[in-house]
């Protein structure tokens, strides 16, 4: 069992069979709960992604969906304080450490 800032046998395995990662418990309560507060001061800027010429799923009968997929965007040039908590996200620790798994470059010995 690793720590929290090292990417798991298990996880390099999830990844290579799915092409994505779940990191459980990488954020604080406290981390969710301030991008939370911040999402919810900018709901009114939610929009619906069209779904026609069936939108994300493409030609897929199995993906396509009653509503287009809701999106939040901008948050990186939000005004201070509001979008710290998401540049924060960046460089926060737990998901640059993974991220430095997949890209570092390994000199042989």
């Amino acid at each position: 069992m690793g720590n929290k800032y090292s990417m798991l046998e298990e996880e390099k395995y999830f990844f290579d069979l799915t092409g994505y990662l779940i990191v459980r418990h990488a954020l604080t309560s406290e981390e969710v709960s301030e991008c939370n507060k911040t999402i919810d001061r900018y709901v009114d800027k939610i929009q619906s992604r069209s779904i026609e010429n069936g939108g994300l799923a493409g030609r897929s009968e199995m993906l396509h969906g009653q509503s287009g997929r809701l999106e939040l965007t901008g948050m990186l040039g939000w005004p201070v304080p509001h979008r710290e908590a998401f540049r924060k996200l960046l460089v926060h620790p737990v998901i640059v450490s993974r991220l430095n798994s997949f890209i570092w470059k390994r000199v042989p010995a």
